[in-house]
């Protein structure tokens, strides 16, 4: 993993990362329950003849009440450039974008 962070908007196309709103640490609400919508953001280097790569993306407060897991698998990128013999695979949350209630 080269770098990950939280966003409120996060896009991948052409293997570009656009993101708007990036690498808060916490959330503040004055009320409860909240909704708040993020999208995980990053880009993760791999062999450059990978196959499928597993990603898990675990969210727990420091409380550890409860925890918010999410497992995808990326696929091959179309147009990858390799440098070192690996690949950039920018990585966007947006599929699996959903509401967080705190």
């Amino acid at each position: 993993m080269d770098y990950a962070f939280l966003a409120e908007y996060a896009k991948v196309e052409s293997n570009k990362l656009t993101v708007v709103g990036a690498s808060y640490t916490y959330l503040f609400t004055d009320e409860l329950p909240a909704v708040h919508l993020l999208t995980v953001a990053g880009r993760i280097r791999v062999p450059q003849d990978y196959g499928p790569v597993p990603v898990s993306v675990q969210l727990t407060p420091p409380n550890a009440e409860y925890s918010i897991t999410v497992d995808t698998e990326l696929q091959e990128a179309v147009d990858m450039h390799p440098y070192d013999g690996r690949v950039g695979l920018t990585v966007d949350g947006s599929p699996r974008r959903s509401p967080v209630f705190v």
